[in-house]
């Protein structure tokens, strides 16, 4: 399917700026957006496709999508639907399989806002002119409320533990963006619970387990220094050696050479 940019979608009421209506076809075209989204479907269904994850919106659901999500929609001939955008990604509507778009059930607060930006949308263009910012301010608030999120804090935080033992696996080197999205976390919101919950940054995390991993390798095998830090994707040894010097104050091969002095004295 080709690539479509949001802006060239054949027909929408572009009423104001982030928030319209839109009553094109949803033909399963492919496309992309530079903003997060909440899409709202307003009198019909409709099915959506993302990451080759495919679900159905009704009535009391919308689907939230994150930028650069490539995705498409399929819906019936006289379809209406309320299209947000946003310039937050509010993590707790993402589920915790999701890495991009989720579908999401509306609290009744949250489904009656929607209908009445809707409304304003269709029938007072002028009056959402005016009020737009303020709307888009409190359907933030709304969305951030602990009834409107998708997952629990006590899910949220079994998402947090599972993504720390992944970030300190050396035998892996996955990013921490891209291990934030993968349990469900946009990357600035993963480094904030992250320090909250264990003292410090994830990059700092990653960086002690290396380090306590390479003096273990040190200690008990007799690998080279280049090998060890192409273990953990030091391409540069130099690199390495530098941090592994900042943290232990001795570079790796001092560091090895004073273990087994240790050892031999204490045999």
């Amino acid at each position: 399917m080709p690539d479509i940019d949001s802006a060239s979608q054949r027909t929408r009421d572009d009423y104001a700026g982030d928030i319209y209506l839109s009553r094109c076809i949803f033909d399963g075209q492919v496309h992309v957006h530079e903003c997060h989204q909440l899409v709202v479907p307003l009198n019909a269904p409709m099915e959506f496709e993302t990451g080759g994850v495919s679900g159905r919106a009704d009535l009391s659901n919308a689907v939230y999508i994150l930028k650069g999500a490539r995705h498409s929609f399929n819906a019936p001939t006289g379809g209406s639907f309320l299209v947000i955008n946003m310039d937050q990604d509010y993590e707790g509507l993402l589920s915790s399989d999701a890495q991009d778009t989720s579908l999401i059930c509306l609290a009744p607060h949250v489904a009656r806002f929607t209908r009445y930006l809707a409304h304003e949308a269709e029938f007072n263009r002028e009056g959402l002119l005016a009020v737009a910012r303020p709307s888009l301010d409190m359907l933030s608030t709304m969305l951030g409320r602990p009834e409107s999120k998708a997952v629990s804090q006590e899910k949220r935080a079994e998402r947090l533990s599972t993504a720390y033992g992944e970030l300190l696996d050396c035998s892996t080197f996955s990013s921490v963006s891209t291990t934030a999205r993968r349990h469900g976390f946009s990357p600035a919101n993963f480094r904030r619970v992250f320090r909250e919950k264990y003292g410090l940054s994830p990059k700092a995390a990653v960086t002690r387990a290396r380090i306590d991993h390479a003096r273990s390798l040190l200690e008990q095998t007799d690998d080279s220094v280049k090998s060890i830090a192409l273990s953990f994707g030091y391409e540069n040894t130099s690199s390495f050696i530098d941090i592994f010097e900042r943290h232990t104050g001795h570079a790796p091969a001092v560091y090895r050479s004073k273990v087994r002095e240790q050892l031999d004295r204490s045999a």
